[in-house]
């Protein structure tokens, strides 16, 4: 029995050694799979951080282009507006001399009205005092005729 016994154990430590050395290479292939595992979630994890990075870097460049774009917009209203102001500017300078210019051609209307009211003034003066001067000879022409007649002593007859 000591013999089977024997047998057995050198059977079983060879089945043990077999089972190692069967044992080792599998652990080593589990070993190699869990490191391309690992390589593979770094890897992968690289990736991912590189993804990220590349979408920062898009999104800081997309930002910048709208901001240039931002600021091309405001520079061209800024533009646009100076030059609208200047054009309406002018235009009201325009419309300012047309208004002078109408007023300056009716006042020359307004001017002749009023040397026209003069001139009607200044008839009706000279009329005026060319009746009060005939009234006056007319008066003076009496009065030399009274004086005469007094001299002539025919005043109280």
């Amino acid at each position: 029995m000591h013999e089977l016994q024997v047998k057995q154990g050198s059977s079983n430590q060879n089945v043990k050694s077999r089972a190692e050395k069967n044992k080792v290479p599998e652990f080593k292939q589990r070993l190699l799979e869990a490191e391309r595992i690992l390589n593979r979630e770094d890897r992968a994890k690289d990736r991912q951080e590189s993804y990220e990075k590349e979408l920062m870097d898009l999104d800081l460049e997309a930002r910048r282009l709208k901001a240039k774009v931002a600021k091309a917009l405001v520079d061209e209203t800024d533009f646009t507006y100076s030059r609208e102001k200047k054009r309406i500017d002018i235009e009201l300078r325009k419309l300012d001399l047309e208004r002078k210019q109408k007023r300056v051609s009716q006042e020359g209307n307004f001017i002749l009205l009023e040397l026209d009211a003069k001139a009607a003034l200044i008839k009706s003066e000279e009329a005026t005092a060319e009746s009060t001067r005939n009234i006056s000879v007319g008066i003076q022409t009496g009065l030399e005729g009274v004086g005469e007649a007094a001299k002539r002593g025919d005043l109280f007859d």
